[in-house]
């Protein structure tokens, strides 16, 4: 009878041993996934980041570029009515003359080449101020 308990004994031990091997394998396999997981889900959320920081920096240098550009664009509108009124207000008829003889070839009409047209008068009322 202490052979079959000793049998008996030796078996349990090896049983329990065998347990607790699995119990340590399966431990480390879920160890691993575990540390597998947080290291995916660091690296998913490092990716996010970057791309997040990239697309602010992008949004950033397109206003940048608007900003310059709509700048430039008064500066040159205010150049531009500048020179408008400056060219307005520097011409004279006596130059818009001599500027079409001498760069456009034109010359006044000669007597035979003018014809007078009649124009008839429209209907027309004043108000009288009061």
């Amino acid at each position: 009878m202490t052979d079959n308990l000793a049998r008996t004994l030796e078996s349990n031990e090896e049983e329990l041993r065998r347990l607790n091997e699995e119990y340590r394998h399966k431990k480390a396999v879920k160890r691993k996934t575990h540390r597998l997981i947080y290291a995916l889900c660091t690296v998913i959320s490092f990716m996010l980041a970057i791309t997040v920081v990239s697309r602010y920096m992008t949004i950033n240098e397109l206003d940048r570029r608007i900003n310059k550009t709509q700048s430039e664009y008064e500066t040159l509108k205010s150049n531009n009515d500048q020179k408008a009124v400056m060219l307005e207000s520097s011409m004279t008829l006596d130059e818009i003359e001599v500027a079409a003889k001498t760069r456009l070839g034109m010359n006044k009409p000669a007597n035979n080449q003018i014809i007078y047209v009649e124009v008839e008068k429209e209907d027309s009322a004043y108000v009288a101020e009061n």
